[in-house]
């Protein structure tokens, strides 16, 4: 990967705030690369984890240095590309909401929209995954406007590598007070203040464009855009998770709950936050919800604590997590 990308043991010593010496270890296999050091890495190769171990069978390309989708080189499956971003006009929801995606997302999104010689409407919901660590459930019948475009037409907004969205994840915000340095968050967590630079940048980003305080900003909750303009965050629990889930797999597979026809029911559905074992439970009516915002990587770690086997399978998402994560 370091040959690949043109760069010496020095250069890339220097990009890792490491040395020569250690880098010459990690490749001569005198010592393993410790956790933190392999996110680093992923981020400066452009490339996932599991390649670096070894684990993935496909390349991924789906991060932010490409731009294009590659053709299949030497017996490889086509790779995935990024593609461009979309614009979403809601009922409810008073700005223009817009996210980068990749040419999977795309083709879904264009394949969502009926038309009358397709027959029956189906499930009025539409679900892809964005390049900025969101899966996004969008209500169809409060669509007025989704304007699909590629990179060569405008910019997609900016996203990082997941990486950087993972150690989001996994770090606690919520005891980090605002305006805290790169170069301290890098000595607190024993990670380069390259990544910490990232991070903050994400914050800052959310702060801009969601009008979130920092404390408020969590990458382990649910954000609900309501018909009648209000938005609520409800933590991805389990049993949130488990709706979410269903919607997906009625969206893709409908033939497989409905065997007589693949219309969906009419009727009010809810979706529920909280179990009887919790100290309440929340019921939240799909007809009157616009958008669904569910953080990526939170929803795949409790997507593979259901389904180890997803594990093995590493075309679904960048965001999967790592192969060797004992979580």
């Amino acid at each position: 990967m370091r040959q690949r990308h043109k760069l010496t043991q020095a250069a890339l010593a220097d990009k890792l705030g490491t040395t020569q010496q250690t880098i010459q270890r990690w490749e001569t296999n005198k010592t393993s690369i410790p956790s933190k050091a392999l996110k680093e890495l992923a981020i400066v190769f452009d490339c996932s984890v599991d390649e670096l171990l070894g684990i993935a069978e496909y390349s991924r390309t789906r991060y932010s240095t490409w731009f294009l989708t590659k053709s299949e080189k030497k017996g490889r499956r086509k790779l995935v590309g990024y593609y461009g971003g979309v614009y979403l006009t809601l009922q409810g929801v008073p700005k223009i909401q817009n996210y980068p995606i990749d040419d999977i997302a795309a083709k879904t999104i264009k394949n969502s929209f009926p038309v009358l010689e397709n027959g029956s409407l189906g499930l009025p919901w539409m679900c892809f995954e964005t390049m900025d660590n969101r899966i996004l459930f969008v209500n169809l019948k409060a669509v007025k406007v989704a304007e699909v475009y590629t990179d060569d037409y405008e910019c997609a907004p900016a996203f990082e590598h997941p990486e950087v969205y993972r150690f989001l994840t996994e770090w606690n915000i919520d005891e980090i007070e605002n305006g805290i340095t790169a170069s301290e968050i890098a000595e607190q967590e024993g990670i380069s203040e390259n990544l910490a630079e990232k991070a903050i940048g994400i914050i800052m980003h959310y702060e801009k464009t969601e009008e979130e305080n920092w404390s408020g900003i969590s990458f382990h909750s649910v954000n609900i855009y309501w018909l009648d303009g209000e938005k609520t965050s409800h933590y991805l629990d389990r049993k949130l998770w488990w709706d979410l889930d269903d919607i997906i797999k009625i969206y893709n597979v409908p033939e497989l709950y409905y065997s007589d026809t693949d219309e969906i029911p009419s009727g009010t559905i809810f979706i529920q936050e909280g179990t009887d074992e919790d100290a309440y439970i929340n019921f939240l009516n799909l007809d009157h919800i616009a958008l669904i915002e569910v953080p990526a990587i939170k929803y795949w770690q409790i997507a593979c604590e259901d389904s180890p086997d997803l594990l093995d399978i590493r075309d679904i998402s960048p965001y999967m997590p790592h192969k060797n994560n004992n979580q």
